[in-house]
């Protein structure tokens, strides 16, 4: 059984992108998903879609994040072949309102920055590793393993070579 999460700016955007109601082009999908429906940016979007130039969806999603412009660029590349709005079409690889979904996926996935990962190791939640082996002894482990860590790194490169 093939069960995948369709994440909710995705379902979202498909209520945007030409729908009876609002008849958002691509790009104003994408921003309406991130935005709301009302936003100026919605409303003062030019039309991107099927211009011949970048895709709208591709366009909106750089627009709102430009740290991500090379991993949106290269997820397009990846999915559609393509980033221009004519030759995606032109493929068919990808239909428009994939386009936009992909692109509110990746905003989606993206959105939160990921914490600085600080490496713990198990004794240092040990209350107990104190008492047993008196004080510092925490600060003694941490020495001692992060200079085994170095000896493993270090033999480890010398066999690469």
């Amino acid at each position: 059984m093939d069960i995948r999460y369709i994440p909710k700016s995705s379902l979202e955007a498909l209520k945007y992108f030409r729908s009876t109601k609002y008849n958002y082009d691509s790009a104003q999908a994408v921003y309406a998903v991130f935005y709301g429906p009302q936003h100026e940016k919605v409303k003062n979007t030019p039309h991107y879609c099927g211009n011949g130039g970048l895709c709208g969806a591709v366009y909106a999603a750089v627009d709102i994040r430009p740290d991500l412009e090379d991993i949106i660029v290269q997820d397009f590349l990846i999915n559609a072949n393509e980033c221009t709005c004519t030759e995606i079409r032109h493929i068919g690889k990808l239909p428009c309102h994939q386009c936009v979904q992909l692109a509110c996926q990746l905003l989606e996935d993206y959105q939160v920055p990921y914490p600085e990962i600080t490496e713990k190791y198990w004794f240092e939640d040990k209350p107990e590793v104190e008492k047993l082996y008196g004080t510092g002894a925490i600060t003694n482990l941490s020495n001692t393993s992060q200079s085994e860590n170095l000896k493993s790194q270090n033999s480890t490169s010398r066999l690469m070579e």
